[in-house]
């Protein structure tokens, strides 16, 4: 009986994550679909397809000023990395968006105090910059898609009479039905262990051993904000 009703709160809280998240999610398809299609190759490829500093700095301000959440994200990182974008502004975006937005540094600001504020909006910059040049730096033969500018386009949309809205159409689709389905098979088994995490951490044990200023302290609450994070 007991694993029954650890199974069904688990579950439960499962599901009451990812109805949070799921407008996101179906917003980040629509955007993803959008972007594959309409966003022309070469301008992107100039934008992010390189190693430059500056395509790190532009992928990370397009991120901190998104409001995406971390689950709504992958798709958008995504489709910029199989439309061209190089791995480390691909990386700096994605890590970008989740961290920070404008609705947060906003919050911040008021709630917290200019201080501690100033210092999350220094890291929702650094982190992601970091994260980009590591991509850059190790990406190796995954630095981008291979064979990218073959496939940046499906081969019906090659053609210059193509339709704004038979493009809109391509691009959905591709945004829920390749780009949604590949995507939300990970999306539910993260929901599953934020659920379980959610169910199985009783709050007394948060306040004992994660209510320090200590190592330890930070980096369990640093992994439990992993698990966490999209509940809101």
């Amino acid at each position: 009986i007991l694993v029954l009703e650890l199974t069904q709160k688990v579950i439960l809280t499962a599901l009451d994550i990812l109805n949070g998240a799921s407008v996101w999610l179906v917003i980040s398809f629509v955007l993803a679909g959008l972007m594959h299609n309409l966003i022309s190759p070469d301008r992107l490829q100039r934008m992010l397809g390189n190693r430059k500093i500056f395509s790190l700095v532009k992928a990370t301000v397009s991120g901190m000023l998104l409001p995406i959440c971390s689950c709504g994200v992958i798709p958008l990182g995504l489709s910029l990395y199989y439309s061209g974008a190089y791995l480390g502004p691909t990386l700096a975006f994605m890590t970008a968006t989740p961290i920070i937005n404008p609705a947060a540094v906003l919050l911040a600001y008021g709630l917290l105090g200019p201080q501690i504020a100033t210092i999350y909006l220094a890291c929702g910059f650094l982190v992601p910059m970091l994260a980009g040049l590591a991509g850059n730096a190790l990406g190796g033969r995954e630095i981008r898609l291979p064979g990218v500018k073959e496939s940046v386009r499906p081969v019906e949309l090659s053609a210059g009479n193509i339709s704004l809205a038979k493009k809109l159409q391509t691009g959905l689709y591709w945004g829920f039905m390749d780009m949604g389905v590949m995507v939300s098979k990970y999306v539910c088994i993260g929901m599953l262990l934020a659920g379980l995490i959610m169910a199985l951490v009783p709050p007394a044990y948060i306040q004992q051993y994660l209510g320090s200023p200590g190592m330890i302290s930070l980096g369990g609450i640093a992994l439990l904000g992993e698990g966490m994070k999209d509940c809101c």
